[in-house]
């Protein structure tokens, strides 16, 4: 299959441990990258014992705490198949098929660059933006747009953006009908409310894209929600 899985992890030992386990009940051989983001706890050793132990599944040790964004971007630097499927760690996988019908969107539409929740960046004008919590990408048109950087969700919103303008699709899957997104945060000391409000107002609207160019533009004067 064409398509690699990829994840990124912060001490969160047991969640990312049931996000692995449930992709492999379903899709055992599929290639899995695992970006452990400076952990240096019980679950950067989890993942070097899993990887030691399954040739399917590549852990990438990060010497730093680089943000979602970037994490994700260094694991996508290590994978060699044309698709690449992200998923936040606290996802648990259902059922199968989606992979098999997402690939074969890619292959019906030449301009497709990703598939999965689509969602508005703000309420005026076209643009969007695809969940990276569950989502399938391009890895040949990524390759020529900006890079994920920084974390949480507006870590994609730049390069979604981008893409669009380059007259690239993004199209709109049912993936939480196969994947459960259990919403627990990615950080084990409880950090990531204010990611997720500012995630909220960018979807609703009240973050508008100029909103957005400030936020990356002054990123110190929002220290707390990018780091």
């Amino acid at each position: 299959m064409d398509v690699t899985f990829l994840t990124t992890q912060f001490k969160v030992k047991e969640i990312v441990q049931d996000c692995i386990e449930s992709i492999r009940a379903i899709y055992p051989e599929v290639p899995l990258v695992v970006v452990d983001d400076g952990s240096r706890d019980a679950s950067t050793e989890y993942l070097r014992e899993l990887a030691n132990g399954d040739k399917h599944t590549l852990a990438i040790i990060s010497e730093d705490n680089l943000g979602q964004g970037d994490a994700l971007h260094l694991g996508i630097s290590h994978i060699d198949t044309p698709y690449v499927f992200t998923l936040h760690a606290d996802t648990e996988t259902q059922r199968g098929g989606f992979l098999e019908e997402m690939l074969e969107r890619f292959l019906a539409e030449p301009n497709l660059f990703a598939i999965g929740h689509r969602v508005p960046v703000h309420k005026i004008g076209p643009l969007q933006c695809v969940w990276p919590t569950a989502m399938m990408m391009d890895l040949v048109k990524y390759s020529e747009l900006s890079p994920f950087k920084s974390g949480g969700l507006p870590c994609v919103i730049p390069t979604m953006i981008e893409a669009q303008e380059k007259g690239y699709l993004l199209e709109d899957f049912p993936i939480f009908d196969y994947i459960e997104h259990k919403g627990t945060s990615v950080r084990s000391d409880g950090g990531g409310t204010i990611r997720k409000a500012i995630e909220e107002r960018i979807i609703s609207g009240e973050i508008s894209r100029e909103d957005w160019d400030r936020m990356t533009q002054w990123k110190n004067r929002f220290r707390g929600y990018f780091e």
